[in-house]
């Protein structure tokens, strides 16, 4: 192992999973350089010399590294911040509100061409994630799934109330987010509210009394035997299988549960065939590492839902003892 080379962290303060993974690191005295999103990180250096050599050098509290000494690099959550949101910032010459904010709001687009570099300078190195992984938006994952040959939900995006029912041939479907948005249709002073997190049973009646909607994916709604959440990492697969239908109010969506009426999981093996599609997707999408979700139904196929680039999977370990963050740290070091 290279000694003067370290691993770099980003993360955001308080976020568990990461810890766990620091843990490893120091264990194997592994150094590391972590930034939390609230840190902001300057002076930032970025040089080009004649001989078109490239010295990047990030400055934050009492830490200084430069780039060719990272060994490898582990996106979390949050971002590298190069910009305080402070108006204080631009002085005392710009005395308006309205332009300090002009300035800043061009200032922070100036910084974000740097960042966006940064975020792509990283990608040279060994890496797990990238900032720009929160940019996969679910329509591009469904169209490379099918691409991959895996089955997935019947699927249609539109405001158009009646169009929706008769895609869906007058049965239930699910609305599902397609971003961290709030779902909201309204009808007679009343509003339907969906978080990012969950999804929606509608009835074919309900949706044709709301007057008006956003634009929003539907999908149909697929009887379940019981889902699977597995997290990928470098092509190595840790799976679970969630018997949310045993659970009378995560029948719809599994993370619906409580503490008080949690859903049943176990350690679940992925058939090889199934592994093999699911690499293919990950590839396809530029991801090593991500939370997959899928159905597995009564008739027993496997229905792709979605992958999450940056999902949980502290809560898997202590239900199956999977310890991935002792794999993430191997990975890493």
């Amino acid at each position: 192992m290279v000694v003067d080379k370290k691993v770099l962290v980003i993360s955001q303060k308080n976020e568990p999973s990461t810890d766990e993974v620091l843990k490893y690191l120091i264990y194997w005295n592994v150094p590391f350089v972590r930034i939390n999103d609230d840190d902001i990180v300057q002076p930032v250096e970025i040089v080009f010399d004649e001989q078109q050599k490239e010295i990047v050098e990030l400055n934050f509290e009492k830490e200084s590294l430069r780039l060719g000494k990272v060994r490898s690099v582990w996106y979390r959550r949050g971002r590298l911040r190069l910009f305080a949101d402070n108006l204080e910032l631009l002085g005392n010459d710009v005395n308006s509100i309205v332009l300090k904010q002009y300035y800043q709001n061009s200032y922070r687009r100036e910084v974000e061409k740097v960042e966006n570099y940064l975020y792509d300078r990283l990608k040279d190195v060994k890496h797990i994630n990238n900032y720009s992984d929160n940019e996969l938006s679910k329509l591009s994952q469904l169209k490379v799934a099918v691409k991959c040959s895996l089955k997935i939900p019947r699927t249609i995006v539109s405001n158009d109330a009646k169009g929706i029912v008769s895609f869906f041939g007058g049965q239930k479907f699910l609305y599902k987010a397609m971003n961290f948005n709030v779902f909201n249709i309204y009808s007679q002073g009343a509003r339907w509210s969906c978080g990012a997190d969950s999804s929606i049973l509608v009835s074919p009646t309900d949706l044709l009394e709301r007057k008006s909607f956003l634009l929003s994916m539907f999908q149909e709604y697929i009887e379940k035997k019981f889902e699977i959440r597995s997290f990928y990492l470098y092509g190595k697969f840790f799976s679970m299988a969630i018997f949310s239908q045993q659970n009378e109010i995560a029948k719809v969506d599994w993370r619906d549960e409580t503490p008080a009426n949690p859903n049943r999981v176990s350690v679940f093996k992925l058939p090889v065939e199934m592994e093999k599609k699911l690499t293919e997707l990950m590839k396809e999408l530029n991801l090593n590492s991500g939370s997959l979700d899928l159905i597995y139904t009564p008739s027993g196929n496997f229905v792709f839902l979605e992958v999450n680039p940056i999902g949980q999977f502290d809560w898997m370990n202590r239900l199956c003892n999977f310890f991935i963050e002792k794999h993430i740290a191997n990975e890493l070091r």
